[in-house]
């Protein structure tokens, strides 16, 4: 049997080896986006990044699964979707058909020599990976989705998205590797890196070639990126924006400007 004076020895014995262990265990911080902006790249592009991070930024699409009832998206998405009672000309809207959309985890370890390989192939040998990166984890989260198909008019909703990162690590210039393998020019890899490292952001792919008009426009929360385009012949409009707790995506065709923003400010 252990004396009083053994069992307490003991004790800081232990305590002190789980201290040794976890001392070069890194403490992680969350980044949780408050804003949209767009990233002028299409998922073509992205595609030169290496598999191992390429889940940053090319995200996954999950199929729409139809559920029956309010209840059920709420069970599935473990989230209470706010929904709008106008069309944002004061007329009602009819019940939504309901669909919810797996989340997503993307977990990633950092090899400096995958990205800076990457780099070279793509012309940003200007760009250096620090070595310190090497070995470093990364991980993603985007929640489980909810869609309201209303007809003419969609609206999709989840959780912010999170970033977990160890504390000391500059997710901005991460991200500006990533940017400038998927092709961007200097500038506005620079500039995109700038606005993140300000106020992180979630990103919307537009690829150059195709015929959207972006922009940004004022909602109730903040500032939302509205894009114009065809769509089988029609014009359609899309509007992302964050509000609280969450992140929206608006589309419909026809839609206008002013019934998306007036949907997006009812949604308190």
């Amino acid at each position: 049997r252990w004396p009083l004076g053994g069992g307490l020895l003991l004790i800081l014995f232990i305590a002190a080896l789980a201290w040794l262990r976890t001392s070069d265990v890194p403490s992680y911080a969350s980044l949780r986006p408050t804003r949209f902006d767009l990233l002028p790249v299409g998922r073509e592009e992205l595609s030169a990044l290496p598999a191992s991070v390429r889940g940053f930024l090319l995200y996954a699409t999950p199929p729409e699964i139809r559920v029956s009832d309010f209840a059920e998206a709420v069970r599935h998405a473990e989230f209470e979707p706010r929904l709008p009672l106008y069309n944002g000309l004061e007329r009602p809207l009819p019940s939504p058909k309901l669909s919810v959309v797996a989340p997503i985890h993307t977990k990633a370890t950092i090899r400096i020599g995958e990205l800076q390989a990457a780099l070279t192939r793509t012309q940003g040998m200007n760009l250096l990976v620090p070595r310190t990166w090497d070995g470093v984890i990364l991980e993603m989260n985007i929640s489980a989705g909810i869609v309201a198909d209303y007809g003419r008019i969609r609206l999709g909703q989840r959780l912010p998205l999170e970033f977990r990162a160890p504390d000391d690590f500059p997710v901005d210039r991460f991200l500006e590797v990533l940017f400038r393998i998927g092709g961007m020019n200097t500038d506005v890899a620079t500039a995109l890196r700038k606005r993140y490292h300000e106020r992180p952001a979630d990103f919307l792919l537009v690829a150059p070639r195709y015929r959207i008009n972006p922009r940004e426009v004022q909602v109730a929360s903040g500032t939302a990126v509205l894009l114009r385009y065809a769509d089988d012949g029609l014009e359609r409009l899309t509007l992302a924006w964050t509000a609280r707790d969450r992140a929206y995506f608006l589309s419909g065709a026809p839609l206008t400007e002013v019934e998306a923003i007036a949907i997006a400010n009812s949604l308190k």
